[in-house]
């Protein structure tokens, strides 16, 4: 298995002695692969809940649909825009028996099928009480009153419908758990997973049936402080077969999420403030359901740009371009008035779609004639503005907008920019947009090597584009 040479393996069996490699992976990978863990959970059983789950999924919908929310996301997901191979069945709290009860209830599990579920729960249970102590003795808390036991755990059995015309895309978007840990019994023969690594670089993470895999998610971040990190990581449709999964998540606890004191120190200052498992997933819910909003928007806007120009190709794929948030916060006081907030510059993006303040103004943009226009608060509406990437895509036919933000009163100023980058790869003039009447001005780049380019000259307002000119453009 291609893993078993990149991600951590942590043998249970041997855990005692592998507790440096154990909080290693969760600081470097924030996952890494269990074997030897049949003690507390058995193949056989592993097997005999793959069957149940199975068969679960493969219920009729208007049953499925009896799943429901305990917590947001809690209960069946149907397929979405988003993800639209995807589905799953979820039970919160698996380790409590009632609530199992309640879910085989919904679903109108059989008799052996309700069992093999509460046995499954509770060996995964145990399993997820044994990793979170050795983290805490890793990391050298000895306190008894963290309570593990009283986290509530949840359960999501994850169906792929890949299909032939699904192979290349994505299964489930790329993300990272909310919870604390997860335990993952993937499929056994179709892969599709993938986690990111440190570098940014994917790696496939190839079925190897009868071992688990461990990932670390938002709320071992806080309560680490920090120390262990969330791994991001998404499904990809590698094969058009059904791919069958099951995640058990240990949320975390049912009160206030903070960094435990003993992490906090001169070396480790305190990283992250006080919240709650559900506060945060509601936070969470909010955010992403923002991006998926704005993120249709950019699409809309794109391929109406592209369409303006005369370009119809459909291979551009605006769809794979990163895309990314930026919260601003402007804190104005009395002796700011006058001051820049931040200084002129061009978004070095492709476009970025701005929800300004809705009352405090500040916003200029400079015309062609080199004149500063404000820009008003208008409540209920955006702003777009185009950046570097955009002028060198449209082969200098769009222009990148220079502004800046001045304080004007002494009250803070919130916005919300949501860039388009451009491409994962090379960014250059489309040839459809070069011709004896547009001659070729920019010489090929990737978006991160001119982001690079920026920072090192420091010019911060479009000049940085002039070291792309082709040879016919330099001075």
């Amino acid at each position: 298995m291609a893993d078993k040479c990149t991600i951590p393996v942590i043998d249970l069996h041997n855990l005692p002695n592998q507790l440096p490699e154990l909080i290693s992976a969760c600081e470097n990978w924030g996952c890494f692969r269990l074997i030897n863990h049949h003690k507390i959970l058995s193949t056989k059983l592993m097997l005999e809940m793959k069957t149940v789950v199975r068969s679960l999924l493969d219920l009729p919908v208007e049953i499925k649909r009896r799943s429901s929310d305990v917590i947001a996301g809690s209960g069946y997901m149907s397929p979405s825009a988003k993800n639209r191979l995807y589905e799953a069945l979820g039970l919160y709290d698996m380790a409590k028996s009632g609530d199992v009860e309640r879910f085989c209830q919904e679903l109108d599990a059989t008799r052996d099928q309700r069992e093999i579920i509460m046995r499954y729960a509770e060996a995964v249970h145990e399993l997820c009480m044994r990793l979170v102590k050795k983290l805490a003795e890793g990391l050298g808390v000895k306190r008894e009153d963290i309570g593990f036991e009283n986290w509530p755990c949840e359960f999501r059995f994850n169906k792929y419908n890949f299909i032939p015309e699904s192979v290349g895309s994505p299964g489930v978007q790329l993300h990272t758990d909310s919870a604390f840990l997860t335990i993952l019994q993937d499929d056994e023969s179709v892969g599709g997973l993938e986690v990111l690594d440190k570098t940014g670089k994917f790696i496939t993470v190839n079925p190897w049936p009868d071992t688990l895999l461990v990932n670390l998610g938002d709320m071992a971040m806080v309560w680490s402080n920090g120390r262990f990190c969330n791994v991001k990581h998404r499904v990809q449709c590698k094969e058009a077969k059904i791919r069958v999964s099951i995640a058990s998540f240990l949320l975390g606890p049912r009160g206030i999420v903070e960094p435990l004191s003993e992490l906090v120190d001169d070396d480790h200052p305190l990283v992250y403030m006080p919240t709650t498992y559900e506060d945060y997933r509601k936070l969470r819910e909010i955010i992403m359901r923002y991006a998926e909003a704005v993120h249709e928007l950019c699409m809309r806007i794109m391929k109406k740009l592209a369409e303006g120009l005369g370009v119809k190709r459909e291979d551009i794929g605006f769809e794979n371009w990163p895309c990314e948030f930026r919260f601003n916060k402007y804190n104005f006081i009395p002796e700011s008035v006058g001051s820049p907030g931040v200084r002129l510059h061009t978004d070095s993006a492709f476009l970025t779609i701005l929800q300004d303040d809705e009352s405090v103004g500040g916003l200029e943009v400079m015309d062609k004639t080199g004149k500063f226009i404000t820009v008003n608060p208008w409540p209920d509406t955006l702003l777009v503005n185009l950046g570097d990437m955009a002028t060198v895509w449209s082969n200098g036919r769009f222009c990148n907008v220079k502004h800046r933000v001045q304080c004007k009163e002494a009250k803070i100023r919130v916005s919300i920019a949501s860039f388009l980058l451009g491409p994962r790869g090379i960014v250059e003039p489309l040839s459809k947009l070069v011709d004896d009447g547009h001659p070729l001005v920019y010489m090929p780049t990737t978006y991160e090597d001119y982001r690079k380019l920026r920072f090192s000259t420091k010019l911060q307002a479009g000049e940085a584009l002039e070291h792309l000119y082709t040879p016919r453009f330099k001075k």
